[in-house]
């Protein structure tokens, strides 16, 4: 037997928040079942603003006009820009580019490749699959990661290059990316021009 024990490996952050969600339901549960019926889970409050706190990453890479990828392919999370349904690209599950996908995701790689950006979340943290955090994506000015900076999902709908995506009507920028959208057509730019 070695003298130590093996180093785990590192957990990415898809795992930490399913992690911890699934183990605050599980003692949310078990309260309920120990107070012998007297509540419903309709009585119990369960509202958060965020899910998870803030991150700071560089994006090593991106894969279409709405997903990239944080830090490393080795140890870094893909992340799905929340609200923003961006045109496909070639890649893994799509064999076409569709009406304004490059256009889409070079418009991504323009903002964010090689950048340090500041991911912020809502009270959705992962994906269906479970594969890609969702999060708003901040270009802060001049690498200052405090400061605001570009708001990058709302800049990819506002120019034409995404639309706002409809089954996240309930997040808290949804007016926002509403709003940028409304823009993007009255103005006929982008995929609205193009495509539509």
């Amino acid at each position: 037997m070695p003298p130590f024990p093996p180093t785990p490996r590192p957990q990415s952050a898809v795992a930490r928040v399913r992690d911890r969600v699934g183990a605050r339901s599980t003692l949310g549960l078990a309260l309920l079942s120990g107070a012998a019926g007297c509540y419903s889970i309709d009585d119990v409050p369960i509202i958060r603003e965020r899910c998870a706190p803030d991150r700071v990453g560089v994006v090593a890479e991106v894969f279409d006009g709405d997903t990239v990828q944080i830090d490393d392919a080795a140890t870094g999370d893909k992340v799905r820009l929340l609200g923003v349904d961006a045109p496909e690209v070639q890649h893994n599950s799509t064999d076409v580019d569709e009406c304004y996908g490059p256009e889409a995701s070079n418009a991504l790689s323009n903002l964010v490749l090689g950048q340090t950006v500041r991911i912020e979340f809502d009270k959705i943290c992962v994906d269906t699959t479970g594969e890609r955090l969702l999060g708003y994506l901040y270009v802060p000015p001049s690498g200052d990661t405090a400061e605001e900076g570009v708001f990058v999902n709302r800049e990819l709908i506002v120019n034409g290059y995404a639309r706002f995506y409809e089954e996240f009507s309930a997040i808290r920028l949804a007016d926002d990316l509403l709003d940028a959208e409304s823009a993007a057509s009255a103005a006929n730019v982008g995929l609205w021009e193009a495509c539509l």
